[in-house]
């Protein structure tokens, strides 16, 4: 830390401080300091001071390079971090870029097929109007010609009716010279009268027919406009021709361009021609591809059908075990029943035989004269047991017989039946798990190949949403001005700026680098300088851009400033055409005041003063107050209040009345007093006039 000088130089007087020859070299030694005046020691006093002081302004200085220092390290980091975020700004943007620009190709697609569907339905209106503007065509040309024949017709007979003319007039020239004949003249004038009869009328018609011919004419060029106009409805419909034929390659080209620039590292494409051809190839592999898929469907359908029809065969041969277990479990039952009715139908005949004999050795004993009848019966029923017996057991050897006869037959038939039957589904399972396996592998091959071709498409597609092409083959043109370009642009700028200065940042940290690095080698004269050589800290182009950007914000500052304005005066003039409209229709003119108050005032109160306060308060209460009017007219509202407000909550209905019975007590009529709102006699007077 630095002292002053005059406490240095008492600190020297005091002999506090001893130097060194080495350590101080502006004094001398011991010996000699005693001879040295006191003049000289001041000077040299007074310079130790003044390099301490620079000293201290050096450091001083340091430490405003090192502020400097830092405040410079973090204006480049605050600058790295907005370019940062101008770079997420940036690619945020491109990313909304790309999604308007797709939006909007969805959108140009849309408008582009409506413009389609507009100039077919233009087309077919042309070609309507075409065709009603032929038929009338025709028709005038029809009319025309019936007119112009009919002119020639009547100029016919007018040569003619002059011709007779003529030769009437000659006649009466031939009559007049034959005076004495009176009974011909008389005759002749009747007949020159009907002529000039007849020729006046003639005259009549002559002048009818010149009067259509004339309007014929006026006609024509009304026709000429219609041709015209039919010229130039076919013109254009061949324009809109030539526009759709020019729309259409231009989306092949387009699209094919695109599919080149996109396939062009993949395939060697440099012409339309070859594109197409690669194309028709493509969809002819695709088309053999799918004729493929559909005839190995068919294999393995076939495949299926076998494997069902070996699945029905094995559940048909378990069902026949089955059945011929059930077969022989029934036979076995009714064995044993039959075996059941031999041994009741034993023991029955060995009863009957016990009784027979008893009944015998009765007999014997009784005499033979005598015949017991139920001896008779025994023995017919004896006879009838034995034959049943006799036919039970050759029914049972028989049934014996059969079933070893059976088991037999379906013991060779189940060993010759399994022999084939399992050689064949051995080899029939082979063959199946063969073409199962090929047809898996085939279907995995064929199903990366419709995967890579759906993701040649979506990158085809993809593409042609990003508006690429080929430039070689392909010139798009735009607009010199455009929103795309402009947008660019302004990004391109405040890019270019943006690195301008920080580029600038960099040599200004570069340069004070290298002063501090310098700063103890420099001498003391130049560090009396420092704080002029340090200058331009702040490049220009930042400063140009804090600039450019407080400009921005003034601008939408200013233009946000005026939309409230706007906003404000539209939002003024609705409020007063509002209370207008509800002055004019409801006949009361409200008032917002402070708290949520609303003051009304009715079109037909005596006094400008008389109105009421309603004010709002929680859970739907609130309260009406009445400002003005004498206590008789405070009186008179006690049953309106009472029997709407109070009896029946109703606000509306009480101010409906009210307006009622003041419309009924104005002097003034169906008029309401003028309450200075200008369409309360724009209102009257509509009322008046009605």
């Amino acid at each position: 830390m630095a002292y002053p000088p005059y406490k240095r130089s008492a600190e020297k007087k005091s002999g506090q401080y001893v130097f060194d020859n080495d350590a101080n070299p502006f004094m001398r030694s011991s010996s000699s300091s005693t001879s040295v005046p006191p003049l000289f020691q001041d000077s040299r006093l007074g310079k130790l001071s003044e390099a301490r002081a620079k000293i201290a302004e050096l450091e001083h200085a340091k430490n405003d390079l090192d502020r400097k220092i830092t405040r410079l390290e973090t204006e480049k980091q605050s600058s790295e971090l907005q370019v940062k975020e101008l770079n997420l700004k940036n690619e945020q943007t491109s990313v909304r870029e790309a999604t308007r620009l797709q939006n909007e190709i969805n959108k140009l697609a849309q408008n582009l097929q409506e413009i389609r569907n507009i100039s077919q339905s233009k087309e077919s209106e042309s070609n309507r109007t075409i065709n009603t503007l032929q038929s009338e065509l025709t028709r005038l040309n029809h009319h025309i010609l019936q007119q112009n024949e009919i002119s020639t017709s009547r100029q016919a007979i007018l040569s003619q009716v002059q011709e007779q003319l003529i030769e009437a007039e000659q006649k009466l020239q031939e009559f007049n010279q034959l005076s004495s004949q009176l009974d011909d003249f008389k005759h002749l004038k009747k007949q020159s009268q009907e002529q000039s009869l007849y020729i006046q009328n003639l005259e009549k018609s002559n002048n009818d027919l010149k009067n259509e011919l004339e309007r014929l004419k006026e006609l024509s060029p009304s026709i000429q406009i219609l041709q015209q106009k039919v010229e130039s409805s076919e013109y254009q419909l061949s324009l809109m021709r030539s526009l759709r034929r020019q729309a259409a390659e231009l989306e092949a080209e387009n699209a094919a361009a695109s599919y080149l620039d996109q396939e062009k590292d993949k395939i060697n494409i440099n012409s339309p021609y070859k594109l197409c051809k690669e194309l028709a190839s493509r969809r002819i592999e695709i088309n053999m591809l799918e004729e493929k898929v559909g005839r190995l469907e068919e294999q393995i359908k076939s495949r299926d059908m076998i494997i069902s029809e070996n699945e029905y065969k094995k559940s048909y041969d378990k069902e026949e075990q089955h059945l011929q277990t059930n077969y022989d479990e029934q036979k076995i039952e009714r064995i044993q029943v039959l075996e059941n009715l031999l041994t009741t139908y034993k023991e029955e005949l060995e009863q009957i035989s016990a009784q027979s004999h008893n009944n015998q050795q009765l007999e014997d004993q009784s005499g033979p004269s005598e015949i017991n009848p139920h001896t008779v019966e025994v023995l017919r029923r004896n006879e009838e047991l034995q034959a049943i017996i006799y036919d039970l057991k050759n029914e049972n050897v028989n049934l014996k017989k059969e079933v070893t006869s059976l088991q037999m037959q379906i013991t060779v038939l189940e060993q010759k039946d399994l022999k084939i039957h399992s050689s064949e589904l051995i080899k029939q399972n082979e063959i199946l798990q063969e073409t199962i396996n090929d047809l898996k592998n085939e279907n995995l091959s064929l199903r990366k190949h419709a995967s890579s071709l759906d993701q040649q498409v979506f990158a085809l597609e993809k593409a042609v949403g990003r508006g690429e092409y080929n430039q070689e083959t392909t010139r798009v043109l735009e607009l010199k001005d455009n929103p795309s370009s402009r947008d660019y642009a302004i990004r391109q700028s405040t890019l270019d700026a943006l690195k301008t200065e920080n580029n600038q940042l960099l040599t200004k940290l570069k340069e004070l680098q290298k002063m501090l690095e310098n700063n103890h080698t420099t001498q003391v004269e130049t560090m009396d300088d420092n704080d002029n050589s340090i200058i331009n800290v702040i490049p220009t182009q930042s400063f140009t851009n804090l600039e450019n950007e407080n400009k921005q914000l003034v601008e939408q500052i200013a233009e946000k400033e005026k939309r409230i304005l706007r906003l404000k005066e539209v939002w003024k003039t609705k409020a007063q055409e509002y209370r207008e409209a509800v002055y004019s229709l409801l006949g009361y003119r409200f008032d917002f005041l402070e708290n949520g108050r609303v003051r009304l005032t009715s079109m037909y109160s005596e006094q400008d003063d008389q109105s009421f306060i309603f004010t709002s308060d929680e859970n739907d209460c609130g309260t009406m107050q009445l400002v003005g009017g004498n206590s008789e007219f405070i009186k008179s509202l006690d049953h309106l209040i009472k029997f709407w407000v109070v009896e029946r909550s109703s606000i509306p209905c009480f101010l409906s009345s009210l307006t009622m019975k003041l419309f009924e007590n104005t002097t003034s009529g169906p008029v309401g007093r003028d309450m200075d709102m200008s369409i309360c006699s724009t209102v009257n007077q509509e009322s008046t006039t009605e």
